[in-house]
């Protein structure tokens, strides 16, 4: 029998990748049109632009590793430039570097980057005196930061490189999940700051973010293009997933059904309860809980060297005490030139996170590039856009998160697995760890 793969986004396509190696039949159940789920790739008016990540880390090596193992390790190429701007009472300020997540290196650096004020950063000193290292369960970032440095770090520091990358609030994300650096750096030291200076002290081999040329949805071609024992159903929604003996019986929404040995659920949360209400009611209901912000990513497309970047700047994020409807916003042609070329347009990508991100798309569009125009320069109205909407885009990883997939997983019968970005980190190493680790749980169980 055959082992099925629910989902078709990178975790997915690592585990059939995966069990294929395995050498086992395997079956891929998709509900889109597409392979890929959040890597999709635009072309628009000589652009090419992405509507999910345009990059991967580094420091976590599956990303890497898996690009050398499908032989695409040639696209890979750095961003050209860096530096992250942030909106302030309405103007854009440059971010300091060699912060963590927002948290400096000294309180001399919080003061002299002149978002805290010397009272704020005399709090900051409270780090290094305090009671320490972190012990006990898991706590929020909010409640970490707020207590070693300081509201005016977590404020003016953290929450903005928090809110451009997690979904959300300070007080709600798991430091274990949402900001693993830095708890454990809170472990290992009574100091955070002394421990993420040390860490950052260590030379670094590889450039800390890589993107593909050509766009990352080539990562999906050459994984999907590499499966050879697996049968790829496109439009085919899951409803259900059953035990049936010693298998299961996979429902589809067509009506059909399929016979499994094994099934790995590579779906968001939501999706991925419903399907086991039947076969694993205790994992359904712990999965229903975890909860999904939607997201909208725009690109925006402008006459050439009209919308050039600040010195030493590729974006900016705006905190959501701005209270505009942009999240963030990059200069994506200047920092990946390889997508338009040399006589390529300008491209702006932005994003809207929360209900803002589900309104109407003219109004949405004509909302976000009258915000850039107004931030940086660029024409009010470009001469094109593509809008991706993600209803599940990034899930909320609360306080004890990792506590939750622990319980979940417990729960699950022999033979069915989890895999995808809801799990153990969003970021795609860590979704292709998840994929790859669910495959290999799957396989060995006994047949």
């Amino acid at each position: 029998m055959s082992v099925v793969v629910v989902g078709g986004g990178i975790s997915g396509l690592v585990a059939a990748r995966t069990l294929e190696a395995a050498g086992e039949e395997v079956i891929l159940l998709e509900m889109a049109e597409r392979l890929g789920g959040k890597i999709v790739t635009h072309e628009i008016r000589d652009a090419v632009i992405e509507g999910g990540p345009d990059w991967f880390i580094t420091r976590v090596p599956e990303a890497l590793e898996l690009c050398r193992d499908l032989g695409i390790e040639d696209r890979l190429v750095s961003p050209v430039g860096s530096g992250t701007l942030v909106l302030r009472r309405g103007k854009m300020r440059p971010f300091p570097r060699g912060f963590v997540r927002g948290i400096p290196p000294s309180a001399r650096a919080a003061l002299q980057s002149r978002f805290v004020s010397p009272v704020g950063a005399l709090r900051a000193l409270a780090d290094y005196v305090l009671p320490g290292p972190l012990t006990g369960p898991d706590v929020s970032v909010g409640a970490l930061v707020r207590r070693r440095l300081g509201r005016q770090v977590l404020e003016r520091l953290v929450e903005p490189m928090l809110a451009a990358s997690r979904s959300g609030a300070p007080d709600e994300i798991s430091l274990a999940a949402g900001a693993p650096e830095i708890d454990a750096a809170a472990r290992s030291s009574r100091s955070v700051m002394r421990a993420l200076r040390r860490e950052a002290r260590e030379p670094a081999m590889l450039p800390p973010f890589l993107g593909v040329r050509g766009g990352m949805e080539h990562v999906v071609h050459a994984l999907s293009g590499g499966l050879k024992k697996t049968q790829v159903m496109l439009r085919s929604e899951v409803t259900t997933i059953e035990r049936a003996g010693s298998g299961w019986h996979v429902e589809l929404g067509s009506g059909g059904r399929l016979e499994a040995r094994a099934t790995v659920i590579a779906a968001p949360a939501p999706a991925a309860a419903i399907m086991l209400r039947a076969s694993a009611p205790e994992a359904a209901t712990r999965l229903a809980t975890i909860r999904y912000e939607p997201a909208a990513v725009i690109g925006l497309v402008y006459p050439v060297g009209s919308a050039p970047p600040p010195e030493g700047a590729t974006g900016v994020v705006v905190p959501p005490s701005e209270r505009r409807n942009l999240t963030a916003c990059a200069w994506f042609s200047s920092k990946w030139p390889h997508m338009t070329g040399p006589q390529g347009p300008d491209v702006m990508r932005a994003f809207v996170g929360g209900d803002a991100a589900l309104a109407e798309e003219d109004a949405l569009v004509e909302g976000v590039a009258a915000e850039i125009a107004t931030l940086t320069g660029a024409p009010a109205t470009p001469d094109g856009h593509v809008i991706t909407r993600w209803r599940h885009a990034l899930p909320v990883m609360r306080v004890r998160h990792f506590e939750l997939i622990d319980a979940i997983e417990a729960a699950l019968p022999p033979g069915l697995a989890l895999a995808g970005a809801a799990l153990r980190g969003s970021g795609l190493p860590d979704c292709i760890r998840s994929g790859a680790a669910a495959a290999s749980a799957v396989a060995a169980a006994e047949r």
